[in-house]
């Protein structure tokens, strides 16, 4: 399944059949799930079996639309979440905390400035605007309480497009993750992993819900990023190695 199209109908299928036969993966709406004992119920919480348990944990509609991003992707892992603000937000307060700071552009969507301005300011994590077309700029504004680099790989409404390629050589060199917005660009016209990009961010309420017909957000680790170089995130890298962001 090569053609993106293909993927976009097919993807991450990983051979599952419904129990009924369905061609479409059915809406699980159910909140819990039953276990045929209590071993199994213990097991799944454990974490020893792959098994739902509660459906804001996982659930197998949920997983089923991450496997189909995976496969559109091509990313290491990817995580659903309930809308493109708490892509964001989650990401970066996973990364970040009092004393730190994100370095991010200077043209933002509404939104995603108000999260900087407002919520992460009162905590404390500082935000530092640049001009993303400048990567010497971005650097000099890099030092050692940075937690993330974050842009939009095409700004929302401003339209300007920063070289993903040349901004991820200076950012990797830092040790720092790269995180960017690609709602407006869909995986379908910007590969993110071929940008050097290290976490990608998608609203999923635009394009992918087919018309803005569900509320939805996407974060997308592409496996590039060394999360043992990450200090909130070196036992959890000696764990759970490339798969430490999305485990935590």
């Amino acid at each position: 399944m090569n053609g993106f199209t293909t993927r976009a109908i097919h993807g991450g299928s990983r051979g599952r059949r419904d129990a009924h036969g369905s061609l479409r993966v059915p809406v699980y709406d159910s909140v819990a799930f039953e276990h045929e004992n209590s071993s199994s119920l213990r097991d799944a919480f454990m974490g020893r079996k792959p098994a739902h348990i509660y459906s804001r944990i996982t659930n197998p509609t949920v997983q089923d639309f991450e496997a189909r991003i995976q496969a559109l992707t091509g990313a290491l892992s990817v995580l659903a979440v309930s809308s493109g603000m708490a892509a964001i937000s989650n990401t970066l307060i996973a990364l970040g905390g009092a004393g730190k700071n994100i370095v991010t552009s200077r043209y933002l969507f509404g939104n995603t400035l108000s999260l900087f301005e407002k919520t992460f300011a009162a905590w404390g994590l500082e935000a530092r605007y640049v001009s993303m077309l400048n990567p010497e700029e971005l650097a000099q504004a890099i030092d050692d309480e940075t937690c993330a680099v974050f842009l939009e790989s095409i700004t929302n409404p401003q339209l300007e497009v920063a070289d993903c390629r040349a901004l991820s050589t200076v950012v990797r060199e830092r040790g720092v993750p790269l995180i960017v917005d690609n709602t407006l660009m869909t995986p379908y016209l910007f590969n993110c992993a071929e940008a050097g990009v290290d976490i990608e961010i998608i609203s999923s309420t635009k394009y992918i819900s087919g018309g803005a017909t569900s509320v939805g957000g996407l974060v997308i680790d592409h496996g590039s990023f060394d999360w043992s170089r990450a200090a909130k995130f070196k036992k959890r890298a000696a764990k759970f190695g490339k798969m430490a962001f999305i485990a935590a």
